[in-house]
């Protein structure tokens, strides 16, 4: 399996990075930091030069370009299109989590702040996770 992370948030980027990997699973992670780096690396992807990733955590407040504008991005190029992406943010606007949807994310997580909203995120991801693995259509969770 591969995931993208874009987070700029270093301290962010490694919490995300481990509950990732707190899943158990033989996982290769990509982090980028920002989101013209997200949108060249799906772009190399798009042209085959690189594998695509099964999973994209994307952050909505990343410089360059936002996290949707990414997500609106990925979603016109045609190979990218039904990548499972998941929006993992630390807004809880109503705005933003309609306009993810909107624009084509299969999830909106808020990052966790405490050991049980953790816990809750790690089983989020692995139910993704063993669904992508296993080809089942892995439902939308907002």
């Amino acid at each position: 399996m591969r995931v993208l992370i874009v987070e700029d948030n270093n301290a962010d980027a490694r919490l995300v990075k481990a509950l990732v990997e707190e899943t158990g699973m033989s996982i290769n992670i990509t982090l980028v930091g920002d989101g013209e780096g997200a949108i060249q690396a799906m772009e190399s992807a798009e042209r085959g030069e690189a594998q695509a990733p099964d999973l994209v955590l994307l952050d909505i407040n990343l410089p360059r370009k936002n996290g949707h504008e990414v997500l609106a991005t990925i979603r016109e190029m045609q190979r990218m299109s039904q990548t499972y992406i998941a929006m993992c943010s630390g807004s809880t606007s109503h705005e933003d989590i309609s306009l993810a949807r909107r624009n084509g994310a299969n999830a909106y997580f808020e990052k966790p702040t405490g050991l049980e909203e953790m816990d809750a995120l790690v089983r989020r991801l692995r139910q993704i996770l063993n669904s992508l693995n296993d080809g089942s259509n892995q439902a939308t969770i907002f």
